[in-house]
């Protein structure tokens, strides 16, 4: 595969480490949505999760990967709205990569961005946001593992993070086979689209993030999704260099199924990824 490489304009610059507590972790991932989302109840065949949705992304077809979730599964609050983009800010431009279309920032990042790895996130909202639609796709099965080998050694945090890399490898090697398809490649491409995300603020400058989507459910209907993880600012120093940057917390239960949900409707109160996606649409019904 090709990396499609593209180098941005750097981020904010950083202004010191940011740490959550285990405990912290927990007590957010063991929060209950509020009465604006639903669960999804129904148990459909094997899905995919492309976290294009999360995607991230998170391609919610019908077609490999495991997406079940049930009343007990625990959800993050949805979100307050995010304040802090102004209008220059939140102007994007979309990347294509692996058939699913990722908003990046000129300003919010990412700095870089291939077929493997994007890094370097604004320390702000829509900086959080953007990190959490990338991350959680490099870090579920749908690129393969010379994209979630590194984004989950080096881009997941938290005390389920070892558990999450276990879930992950047996996911992608389940929907390998089911499709057929050789060790190293990239499951097929899903049919997500990225609509926009909710910000909402945790101690020491984290972000509890909830990402908004549509994708086909169970009977191929074009429904909204989101996923809901928290996002930490961390400092990482070799010998010459200090760079900090977001991670994604892994869930609790260390597996992506859990930070899932189907929405009734797209929330109002959603900051639209602007301009949309090339394939967007906020018509969901």
């Amino acid at each position: 595969m090709v990396a499609r490489v593209i180098q941005l304009r750097p981020g904010a610059p950083p202004d010191g480490p940011r740490e959550l507590t285990d405990a912290d972790v927990a007590a957010v991932y063991a929060r209950r949505a509020d009465t604006s989302r639903t669960r999804t109840t129904h148990r459909p065949a094997r899905r995919r999760l492309i976290a294009a949705g999360a995607a991230i992304v998170v391609g919610l077809t019908t077609a490999v990967l495991a997406f079940q979730t049930d009343d007990n599964t625990p959800r993050l609050p949805a979100p307050a709205p995010s304040a802090s983009a102004d209008s220059s800010e939140r102007e994007l431009r979309w990347q294509q990569i692996d058939g699913v279309w990722f908003p990046v920032s000129p300003v919010a990042g990412p700095t870089t961005l291939d077929n493997e790895r994007a890094a370097g996130f604004a320390d702000s909202d829509l900086g959080a946001a953007l990190a959490a639609v990338h991350l959680v796709y490099r870090a579920s099965a749908a690129p393969g593992p010379s994209s979630f080998d590194i984004a989950l050694r080096e881009q997941v945090a938290g005390p389920a993070a070892a558990q999450l890399t276990e879930s992950v490898r047996r996911d992608y090697d389940e929907a390998r086979r089911t499709a057929g398809l050789a060790e190293g490649e990239p499951l097929p491409p899903g049919a997500a689209t990225f609509l926009g995300y909710r910000v909402s603020a945790l101690p020491d400058g984290n972000r509890a993030v909830q990402i908004v989507e549509q994708a086909p459910d169970a009977n191929g209907v074009l429904q909204p999704f989101a996923f809901d993880v928290v996002m930490t600012r961390v400092r990482s120093t070799t010998a010459s260099t200090t760079v900090e940057d977001w991670k994604v917390v892994a869930p609790s239960t260390g597996t992506w199924s859990a930070a899932f949900s189907q929405l009734p409707n797209v929330p109002e109160d959603m900051v639209p990824f602007s301009p949309s996606a090339p394939t967007a649409s906020l018509g969901v019904r």
